[in-house]
């Protein structure tokens, strides 16, 4: 396993692997749900939605691919990254996500489930926005 995670309200686990999969189990009863062959590598990162309702997950196969819970589908892959995916995330609201990189790069997809935009920023952007981020955290 490379990967757990719980929704929201933690009455779901999420797991990712290097078998390609994602499998999903309640944690009150302790029980599998199901699986999905999510990747064509190794799961590296998933994460539900805030509703968990959708999964987002990455992988050793470059792409970052997001999955209907009800029915186990894919929504959307996308491609744009030139590394294997390491890390990816919901905002809390839910409207989008970011994924990060291998190739130094972190990719925010705005407005998912509405169009695709896309933004792009550079590792060496990075501490420039950190540093801009701990300055409003100090005020």
């Amino acid at each position: 396993m490379k990967v757990s995670n719980f929704s929201c309200d933690g009455s779901l686990l999420l797991t990712g692997s290097d078998d390609k999969t994602l499998k999903v189990f309640t944690v009150l009863d302790k029980k599998f749900q199901f699986s999905i062959n999510a990747h064509s590598n190794w799961v590296r990162t998933a994460q539900f939605a805030p509703d968990a309702r959708v999964i987002v997950s990455g992988s050793d196969d470059k792409t970052v691919r997001l999955w209907d819970v009800s029915n186990k589908s894919l929504i959307h892959t996308f491609s744009d990254h030139e590394g294997v995916i390491n890390s990816v995330k919901f905002h809390p609201d839910g409207t989008c996500i970011a994924s990060g990189s291998y190739d130094k790069k972190i990719k925010v997809k705005f407005e998912i489930f509405k169009s695709y935009r896309f933004g792009i920023l550079e590792v060496k952007d990075l501490y420039s926005i950190m540093m801009h981020m701990m300055d409003l955290l100090l005020v």
